[in-house]
Protein backbone atom coordinates (compact mmCIF):
# COMPACT_ATOMS: atom_id res chain seq x y z
CA UNK A 1 0.00 0.00 0.00
CA UNK A 2 0.71 3.72 -0.87
CA UNK A 3 -0.18 6.59 1.04
CA UNK A 4 -1.49 7.81 -2.28
CA UNK A 5 -4.31 5.31 -2.39
CA UNK A 6 -6.21 6.87 1.08
CA UNK A 7 -5.09 11.05 0.25
CA UNK A 8 -3.64 12.41 -3.18
CA UNK A 9 -3.25 15.77 -1.18
CA UNK A 10 1.10 15.94 -1.48
CA UNK A 11 1.13 18.71 0.09
CA UNK A 12 -0.32 17.03 3.13
CA UNK A 13 1.09 13.47 3.50
CA UNK A 14 -1.45 12.60 6.30
CA UNK A 15 -4.70 9.97 6.31
CA UNK A 16 -6.82 9.20 9.47
CA UNK A 17 -9.86 7.27 9.58
CA UNK A 18 -12.13 5.17 11.84
CA UNK A 19 -12.37 1.42 10.57
CA UNK A 20 -14.04 -1.70 11.24
CA UNK A 21 -12.72 -5.01 11.03
CA UNK A 22 -15.53 -7.85 11.20
CA UNK A 23 -12.93 -10.59 9.43
CA UNK A 24 -9.79 -11.09 8.00
CA UNK A 25 -7.85 -7.97 7.20
CA UNK A 26 -5.01 -9.79 4.76
CA UNK A 27 -1.92 -9.29 5.52
CA UNK A 28 -0.31 -6.11 3.94
CA UNK A 29 2.48 -3.78 3.40
CA UNK A 30 3.52 -0.14 3.72
CA UNK A 31 5.75 0.97 1.05
CA UNK A 32 6.07 5.06 2.10
CA UNK A 33 4.45 5.71 5.10
CA UNK A 34 4.28 4.73 8.92
CA UNK A 35 0.81 4.21 10.51
CA UNK A 36 -0.04 4.54 14.25
CA UNK A 37 -2.92 2.03 15.53
CA UNK A 38 -5.01 2.84 18.48
CA UNK A 39 -7.22 -0.37 18.83
CA UNK A 40 -10.44 1.43 20.24
CA UNK A 41 -13.27 -1.39 21.16
CA UNK A 42 -12.99 -5.27 21.41
CA UNK A 43 -10.40 -7.81 20.49
CA UNK A 44 -8.09 -9.52 17.52
CA UNK A 45 -4.93 -11.46 16.60
CA UNK A 46 -2.24 -8.96 15.22
CA UNK A 47 -0.05 -10.63 12.56
CA UNK A 48 3.60 -9.07 12.08
CA UNK A 49 5.48 -11.34 9.92
CA UNK A 50 4.09 -14.11 10.45
CA UNK A 51 4.10 -13.50 14.39
CA UNK A 52 0.78 -13.34 16.53
CA UNK A 53 0.12 -11.27 18.98
CA UNK A 54 -3.37 -10.59 20.89
CA UNK A 55 -4.17 -6.97 21.02
CA UNK A 56 -7.62 -5.32 22.78
CA UNK A 57 -8.93 -2.06 23.41
CA UNK A 58 -6.62 0.58 24.94
CA UNK A 59 -3.36 -0.98 22.65
CA UNK A 60 -1.30 1.56 20.64
CA UNK A 61 1.32 0.49 18.62
CA UNK A 62 2.94 1.68 15.51
CA UNK A 63 3.87 -0.40 12.03
CA UNK A 64 6.73 1.63 10.45
CA UNK A 65 6.74 1.25 6.13
CA UNK A 66 8.10 -2.26 4.84
CA UNK A 67 6.61 -4.88 7.55
CA UNK A 68 4.50 -7.08 6.75
CA UNK A 69 1.01 -7.09 8.61
CA UNK A 70 -2.68 -7.70 9.00
CA UNK A 71 -5.33 -8.78 11.05
CA UNK A 72 -7.63 -12.04 12.20
CA UNK A 73 -10.15 -13.38 14.86
CA UNK A 74 -11.80 -9.99 15.12
CA UNK A 75 -14.35 -9.53 17.80
CA UNK A 76 -16.18 -6.00 17.77
CA UNK A 77 -13.00 -4.74 16.33
CA UNK A 78 -12.75 -0.97 15.91
CA UNK A 79 -9.47 1.16 15.39
CA UNK A 80 -7.95 4.26 14.76
CA UNK A 81 -5.36 4.48 11.73
CA UNK A 82 -3.03 7.28 11.51
CA UNK A 83 -1.20 7.54 8.62
CA UNK A 84 2.36 9.57 7.95
CA UNK A 85 5.43 10.02 6.97
CA UNK A 86 8.16 8.88 10.08
CA UNK A 87 10.79 11.77 8.51
CA UNK A 88 8.38 14.27 9.11
CA UNK A 89 8.14 13.06 13.05
CA UNK A 90 12.39 12.83 13.04
CA UNK A 91 12.84 16.16 12.17
CA UNK A 92 15.57 18.34 13.73
CA UNK A 93 13.22 20.87 14.58
CA UNK A 94 11.03 18.94 17.18
CA UNK A 95 12.60 18.38 20.35
CA UNK A 96 10.79 15.55 20.69
CA UNK A 97 13.36 13.08 18.68
CA UNK A 98 15.25 13.37 22.57
CA UNK A 99 12.66 12.05 24.44
CA UNK A 100 13.23 8.10 25.02
CA UNK A 101 9.32 7.12 24.80
CA UNK A 102 9.34 8.37 21.32
CA UNK A 103 12.22 6.36 20.00
CA UNK A 104 10.79 4.00 21.87
CA UNK A 105 7.45 3.61 20.64
CA UNK A 106 8.27 5.02 16.76
CA UNK A 107 11.25 4.21 15.88
CA UNK A 108 12.73 1.18 17.28
CA UNK A 109 10.08 -0.78 18.50
CA UNK A 110 8.28 -1.87 14.84
CA UNK A 111 11.74 -2.69 14.55
CA UNK A 112 12.01 -5.20 17.21
CA UNK A 113 8.51 -6.01 16.23
CA UNK A 114 10.16 -6.70 12.84
CA UNK A 115 12.82 -8.52 13.34
CA UNK A 116 12.68 -10.17 16.67
CA UNK A 117 9.20 -10.73 18.03
CA UNK A 118 9.02 -8.62 19.74
CA UNK A 119 5.51 -7.79 21.93
CA UNK A 120 5.22 -4.45 24.25
CA UNK A 121 2.70 -2.40 22.90
CA UNK A 122 1.66 0.88 25.04
CA UNK A 123 -1.45 0.15 26.81
CA UNK A 124 -4.02 3.20 27.79
CA UNK A 125 -5.54 2.94 30.92
CA UNK A 126 -9.16 4.54 30.99
CA UNK A 127 -8.59 7.81 31.77
CA UNK A 128 -5.63 8.14 29.35
CA UNK A 129 -7.12 6.56 26.52
CA UNK A 130 -10.45 8.62 27.03
CA UNK A 131 -7.81 11.69 26.20
CA UNK A 132 -6.43 10.06 23.02
CA UNK A 133 -9.93 9.46 21.49
CA UNK A 134 -10.68 12.72 22.52
CA UNK A 135 -7.79 14.54 20.12
CA UNK A 136 -8.66 11.29 17.60
CA UNK A 137 -12.25 12.70 17.14
CA UNK A 138 -11.03 16.19 16.56
CA UNK A 139 -8.53 15.20 14.12
CA UNK A 140 -10.85 13.32 12.09
CA UNK A 141 -13.91 16.13 12.29
CA UNK A 142 -11.23 18.45 10.95
CA UNK A 143 -10.27 16.41 8.08
CA UNK A 144 -13.68 15.69 7.54
CA UNK A 145 -14.85 19.21 7.24
CA UNK A 146 -11.90 20.81 5.78
CA UNK A 147 -12.66 24.02 7.41
CA UNK A 148 -10.20 27.15 7.27
CA UNK A 149 -6.85 25.99 9.03
CA UNK A 150 -7.73 22.32 9.34
CA UNK A 151 -4.64 21.39 8.24
CA UNK A 152 -2.44 23.21 10.87
CA UNK A 153 -4.78 22.48 13.44
CA UNK A 154 -4.59 18.71 12.67
CA UNK A 155 -0.68 18.91 12.57
CA UNK A 156 -0.69 20.62 15.68
CA UNK A 157 -3.31 18.27 17.48
CA UNK A 158 -1.13 15.15 15.71
CA UNK A 159 1.90 16.09 17.66
CA UNK A 160 0.55 17.12 20.81
CA UNK A 161 -0.45 13.01 20.28
CA UNK A 162 2.79 12.10 19.44
CA UNK A 163 4.16 14.07 22.66
CA UNK A 164 1.86 12.38 25.03
CA UNK A 165 2.17 9.05 23.82
CA UNK A 166 5.73 9.02 24.52
CA UNK A 167 5.67 10.58 27.59
CA UNK A 168 3.18 7.47 28.28
CA UNK A 169 5.28 5.18 27.28
CA UNK A 170 8.32 6.33 29.11
CA UNK A 171 6.43 6.17 32.06
CA UNK A 172 5.23 2.80 31.42
CA UNK A 173 6.35 0.00 34.15
CA UNK A 174 5.93 -2.85 31.36
CA UNK A 175 8.97 -5.44 32.21
CA UNK A 176 8.91 -6.61 28.92
CA UNK A 177 10.02 -3.23 27.35
CA UNK A 178 12.96 -2.94 29.50
CA UNK A 179 15.85 -4.25 26.95
CA UNK A 180 13.96 -2.32 24.34
CA UNK A 181 14.00 1.17 26.20
CA UNK A 182 17.10 1.05 27.76
CA UNK A 183 18.65 1.16 23.78
CA UNK A 184 15.91 3.84 23.54
CA UNK A 185 17.55 5.82 26.61
CA UNK A 186 20.91 5.33 24.85
CA UNK A 187 19.53 6.65 21.47
CA UNK A 188 17.61 9.87 24.01
CA UNK A 189 20.92 10.30 25.80
CA UNK A 190 23.12 10.87 22.68
CA UNK A 191 20.43 13.37 21.00
CA UNK A 192 20.63 15.34 24.25
CA UNK A 193 24.70 15.18 24.20
CA UNK A 194 25.90 14.72 20.82
CA UNK A 195 28.54 17.41 21.46
CA UNK A 196 30.15 16.53 24.36
CA UNK A 197 33.03 13.80 24.41
CA UNK A 198 30.78 10.83 24.71
CA UNK A 199 31.97 7.33 25.63
CA UNK A 200 31.74 3.59 23.88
Amino acid sequence: MYLRYFTNDDSFPFFIQYGKHEETLTNHTHRDFSELVIVLNGTATHIVDNEMFHIKKGDVFVINNNTIHGYQDAQDFHICNIMYHLEDLLSAEYDLVKSAGFHALFVIEPYFVREHNFNSRLKLNPIDFEKIYGITDMMLAEYQNNTEGWKTLIKSSFMSMVVILSRLYSCSDSFEKNDMFNLAETISYIENYYSEDLSV
